[in-house]
């Protein structure tokens, strides 16, 4: 009887080689290849190139555009991520009780994830051109004096670029509050009614702690997906303008493919990996000790 489970067990790890190489080819090499080529001063094209040590790094934190665009970075994250979960819980709470028109709404909500970024990204640059959709909905309500240049003012660009993102991920997140507020226990509320319990009493003892497992979750999923933005910022402002919207990810891909920089680009790449690593651990740390369990 042994014999037979540990042959099935054999069996079942045969079936995991071929997606545990594919995973090893096209995530573990590169990871070890660019902590290599961080060491170095390779230029990405010829097959010479020198080790150099931690020099990459000394420059990283002495470049002041670098600093820059985690700056821009920072600001990215705290907005993205503070609206799209305020916004997720609120629309969460109305769909669950919605009744029939739940499911309806919920795949209106979430249908934009599943369009492409750059899709999505080319219709936003339409929206904000000058005298785009934007504008004209602004003029048309007799609000003209409030057009502005949304991708080209370095003091708007940043959050006209944040809420194409806001706009992009708030379904998926209202899907992980949503599911996580239909798993708590109807009789709560019930027995918070029969103590008299206000609307706001039920949402701040009960919706809200009971809440936060799928509110950790959200977090730090938005959290990693913002610090990586790429394309979308790429294509609506290419990191303009003056740098107004330069994360790290478009300020690593220049120094990688512009200016062929690619071992200085690999530092960059592993800081911010170190970088995500930290924070996520830190909001895992903090946001999980939070928790109720039922």
């Amino acid at each position: 009887m042994k014999k037979r489970k540990m042959n099935k067990r054999n069996v079942s790890m045969l079936f995991l080689l071929p997606s545990l190489g594919l995973y090893i080819l096209v995530k573990i090499i590169p990871m070890i290849q660019g902590l290599f080529y961080s060491l170095t001063n390779w230029d990405g094209i010829s097959k010479d190139y020198d080790f150099i040590g931690l020099k990459n790094f000394g420059k990283a934190f002495a470049d002041g555009e670098f600093f820059n665009a985690l700056l821009v970075t920072f600001k990215f994250v705290i907005i993205v991520v503070v609206v799209v979960n305020v916004l997720a819980i609120i629309f969460a709470v109305l769909l669950n009780n919605a009744g029939v028109l739940t499911k309806i709404l919920r795949s209106t909500f979430f249908l934009p994830i599943i369009i492409s970024r750059v899709a999505i990204a080319y219709i936003w640059k339409n929206i904000y051109s000058y005298n785009g959709l934007l504008d004209y909905i602004l003029g048309a309500v007799g609000l003209g004096a409030l057009k502005q240049r949304w991708l080209s003012d370095p003091s708007l660009a940043l959050y006209s670029v944040s809420l194409t993102e806001i706009w992009r991920i708030l379904g998926y997140h209202i899907i992980i509050i949503l599911a996580t507020l239909q798993t708590i226990p109807k009789n709560l509320y019930e027995a918070c009614e029969i103590d008299g319990g206000s609307v706001f009493a039920k949402f701040r003892y009960i919706t809200l702690p009971l809440l936060r497992p799928g509110i950790t979750a959200s977090v730090i999923m938005c959290t990693i997906g913002s610090l990586k933005q790429f394309a979308t910022i790429k294509i609506l402002t290419d990191g303009g303008p003056l740098g107004a919207t330069e994360t790290i990810s478009l300020y690593i891909l220049d120094q990688a493919f512009e200016f062929n920089y690619r071992g200085y680009a690999s530092a960059l790449a592993l800081i911010l990996f170190v970088i995500i690593l930290v924070i996520t651990v830190t909001q895992n740390l903090v946001l999980g000790k939070k928790e109720v369990e039922l």
